[in-house]
């Protein structure tokens, strides 16, 4: 605790008053190191003990100062309470590569003085709660009380910041990753104009087995027709992922080429080849869509080899769209080592004809 400095004995006049109180103010500013740092007014009124109603008449019309006791509890003043920022960190999920942190503003009570004691007999006496003290919890001054109903205010308002910054987290990701609002809830497969019985049959059963790698975060390979959901359903898989915590990219593999070889003539502090591939093979989840929609060349054989190659070395979930069955993919001139490690993701498969044409 820092050092009080002596007061000056019996000043006579006002000249003597305000030099003692600036070496007070010029002692305290020298000694002022400890924790409870506290301004020369502050600090005036713990040094005046006895003399509670003296007062020193300033050298300025119609101003003064009163001397007050000394305060005893410098954590909180002797007002019996503080207010704090209390910081809270919360996983989205079990996995624990995400999470999100909030911060909320708490009343709580003094546990070290008589000030803080009074306050907690006062607020039992009002709400007859002897769990807490302005809702927060006296066991573990951190939990709120679920007795009464500042504690359950306290809960609910720490509720609501979670619940908002969760979905911020969320908006940002499917941002991020350049995807909207695909879910597997608002996937069509009802029979209708677009859709026979049959093909909309055929759709439920191929929603509900990504569903289910979606739970797992299992590597699938999506193959149909133009126009039949397999963007969709790549898009709710990952969006599933992230309301679980994961984190993952949505792109096409002619954008994924188009970067890279923009990245070849990138201007100085623009992203690289080896920086913008390492973000691909370094997703947590990554969905490309439409392979066999871009130009097959030696390069981008390169480029999926790699791509491929390393995620399933890192056992990294991968999501793949495509109008041909892997072992097609040759004809298009992709090398035979591609298509086997594709066939080595869980095959999805339907026949539905284009509902854009329909």
């Amino acid at each position: 605790m820092t050092q009080r400095p002596e007061l000056i004995p019996n000043p006579t006049d006002e000249e003597e008053i305000w030099n003692a109180m600036e070496q007070i103010r010029q002692q305290h500013l020298t000694q002022s190191q400890s924790k409870h740092q506290r301004n020369s007014t502050l600090f005036l009124k713990e040094v005046c003990t006895e003399t509670t109603e003296t007062e020193i008449i300033k050298p300025y019309p119609n101003s003064k100062i009163t001397y007050r006791p000394k305060i005893e509890c410098l954590d909180c003043n002797d007002e019996g309470f503080t207010i704090e920022t209390r910081y809270f960190l919360f996983l989205l999920s079990n996995s624990g590569q995400d999470s999100v942190d909030v911060n909320i503003e708490l009343k709580t009570v003094c546990r070290i003085c008589q000030s803080g004691e009074k306050q907690l007999l006062q607020w039992q006496k009002d709400t007859s709660c002897h769990q807490c003290c302005f809702g927060v919890s006296l066991e573990d001054n951190k939990s709120f009380c679920k007795n009464c109903t500042e504690g359950q205010r306290l809960q609910v308002g720490l509720d609501t910041l979670v619940s908002n910054r969760k979905q911020a987290v969320l908006n940002k990701l499917v941002k991020d990753a350049g995807i909207h609002n695909q879910t597997f809830e608002n996937f069509q497969t009802q029979p209708g104009l677009k859709l026979t019985e049959e093909e909309a049959q055929e759709l439920e059963q191929a929603k509900r087995k990504v569903m289910e790698a979606a739970t797992n975060y299992r590597s699938i390979y999506l193959m149909g027709n133009c126009g039949t959901g397999k963007s969709h359903l790549s898009a709710a898989y990952l969006n599933e992922a992230f309301s679980q915590g994961r984190t993952g990219l949505f792109i096409s593999i002619v954008d994924l080429l188009n970067a890279l070889y923009k990245s070849i003539r990138s201007n100085e502090g623009e992203p690289d080849w080896t920086t913008i591939l390492n973000r691909f093979m370094e997703a947590d989840i990554l969905v490309i869509d439409d392979l066999g929609q871009e130009k097959v060349t030696e390069k981008s054989n390169e480029v999926l080899f790699i791509l491929l190659n390393q995620r399933i070395r890192k056992n990294r979930t991968t999501v793949i769209s495509s109008n041909w069955q892997p072992v097609e993919l040759t004809s298009l001139g992709y090398k035979k080592a591609i298509a086997s490690r594709l066939r080595g993701l869980k095959l999805i498969s339907w026949n539905v004809k284009d509902w854009r044409l329909k």
